[in-house]
């Protein structure tokens, strides 16, 4: 079976087979592919560089995306449910209702992806980055706060809160001493002691 490339046709990939269900594509060059509607279902895609591929309703369904590179890749409507995507580089993509049901998310940075009615029900978002994801009417696994107009945008997931480019549990943000919020910028500290408290509270009501 050949995978090809969107625009050109260029041929990017020969894999053994009539499917691509559980292939092993761990490291493949898959930038900008034609993947639209494949069963990649259970495949092995660890550390695949997808950027730019177009994967519109895929199935990939329990498909191994750890550390992949994902960075504007078109999943609309596609089938993650399950899906391992620790650590998998999302941001700038396209997720409009995609489906993620329990997939492991942990630590992705899908910052400034389009998660618009993507369904996440019991999705893995411990570490996630979602920094200005737009989550317009996306089913979330836990309660996201997202918090702009502030000296750093703040984004706060089952406890663990990001403020600027610090991501830390709320119990280590809780005893950070003055000192150490000082070393992290120049007004840290001023930010940190006006809206400590309000904020720590707030981190703390998403814990399960």
């Amino acid at each position: 079976m050949e995978i090809k490339r969107k625009r050109t046709g260029e041929v990017l990939l020969v894999v053994k087979g009539s499917t691509l269900r559980g292939a092993d594509l761990r490291g493949a060059d898959l930038r900008s592919a034609d993947l639209d509607h494949a069963d990649l279902e259970g495949a092995n895609l660890q550390g695949a560089q997808l950027v730019g591929a177009s994967l519109k309703h895929a199935k990939l369904s329990g498909a191994n995306l750890q550390s992949a590179d994902l960075r504007v890749a078109d999943l609309e409507g596609a089938n993650l449910s399950n899906a391992n995507l620790v650590a998998a580089q999302i941001y700038h993509a396209r997720l409009f209702s995609a489906f993620l049901c329990h997939a492991n998310l942990r630590g992705a940075n899908l910052t400034y992806s389009n998660l618009r009615e993507a369904a996440l029900t019991g999705a893995n978002l411990c570490g996630t980055d979602l920094r200005y994801a737009d989550l317009h009417k996306a089913t979330l696994p836990v309660k996201v706060i997202q918090i702009s107009g502030m000296w750093w945008d703040v984004t706060i997931v089952q406890g663990y809160m990001r403020i600027g480019c610090q991501y830390h549990h709320v119990s280590v943000w809780d005893k950070f001493l003055d000192e150490e919020i000082k070393e992290m910028h120049c007004m840290a500290l001023e930010f940190w002691q006006e809206n400590k408290q309000w904020l720590v509270n707030l981190a703390k009501s998403t814990i399960e």
